[in-house]
């Protein structure tokens, strides 16, 4: 489902273009890699003519010829493979811009306690909100639901079977809360006979640096399987905002940050649909200290997308 957006249009541009550094540059790249190509093609041309001229012979120029053409189509590949991959780019299916006053036309809400004893908050819909066209998921320091804090956790009515995925967020200003964007079927849909469970995490992380990516994998005869990857360690999540995503196909997992393809994964078990979830918790002795410093916190969610691919 794609979602309108009543956003007023000099804001939906702004938006648009602080949303967009990371194609622009590629695409600069791009042209600037074709005209180096034909300055170089050029400069070749120009160089067999005179060498040519001066050696006078068959033999000479065809060796020389060889050669350049050898040194040229080796400089190309190395060039091409050299550059960062970018995500693949189709239509736009579901669209959450965070611009309404209120998400549950297209969103489910998690109103209750976890019983894993290292989860230290309970999650609630009041927990997630927008505001200034952004969703925030809260943390609170408050008993409810048997547990010392509360914080938020969202995912899409509608489910996907494959596609690109990304979120433009930023993370909670203190460390003790996972920060998550992820893919798994929608919470309380029975487990089917023989059926294999798969979650993709796009992103999971917490203040200020630390960002990871798994795959989890329950087969329906064995127990549940990870495998985890990480993110860059030279940026600050809970500063600035970055657009986590992931090419999900029938063949392969692609992840990405900020437009640059991070890791690969062939794609043996993920073949059901799965639902868009985003989601905040207060975690004991997983993502550093635990402290008042979490309460008013909330992981900031400029817009998701889901293209097709």
């Amino acid at each position: 489902m794609l979602r309108s957006s009543r956003i007023h249009p000099y804001t939906s541009y702004a938006r648009a273009l602080d949303a967009r550094p990371a194609r622009r540059k590629h695409n600069a790249g791009v042209l600037l890699d074709l005209i180096g190509q034909n300055r170089l093609i050029e400069f070749i041309l120009k160089f067999i003519l005179f060498r040519s001229i001066a050696m006078k012979t068959r033999y000479n120029l065809l060796r020389l010829t060889c050669a350049l053409a050898l040194s040229v189509n080796a400089a190309f590949v190395f060039a091409q493979t050299a550059q960062p991959t970018q995500s693949a780019q189709g239509p736009v299916t579901f669209s959450e811009e965070c611009d309404q006053p209120t998400l549950d036309e297209a969103w489910k809400f998690e109103n209750g306690a976890d019983r894993r004893p290292y989860m230290l908050s309970s999650r609630w819909r009041d927990n997630v909100t927008t505001s200034q066209g952004q969703c925030r998921l809260g943390q609170r320091k408050e008993s409810r639901g048997g547990k010392e804090w509360t914080s938020g956790h969202m995912w899409s009515k509608q489910e996907f079977l494959y596609g690109h995925f990304e979120a433009r967020i930023k993370f909670g200003t203190a460390p003790g809360v996972d920060n998550a964007f992820w893919l798994m079927s929608a919470k309380g849909k029975p487990r089917e006979s023989g059926e294999t469970v798969c979650e993709i995490d796009i992103v999971e992380g917490t203040h200020p640096n630390v960002a990871t990516n798994n795959l989890h994998v329950t087969p329906a005869d064995g127990p549940r399987k990870a495998s985890p990857g990480k993110y860059s360690k030279d940026k600050d999540y809970s500063n600035e905002f970055h657009v986590f995503a992931v090419d999900w196909t029938a063949d392969e997992i692609r992840w990405f940050l900020d437009g640059q393809q991070v890791r690969t994964e062939p794609n043996k078990n993920c073949h059901s649909p799965l639902a868009v979830r985003l989601s905040t918790a207060v975690i004991k002795g997983f993502w550093g200290e635990v402290s008042d410093a979490i309460n008013g916190t909330a992981m900031e969610v400029d817009y998701v997308r889901v293209r097709k691919q």
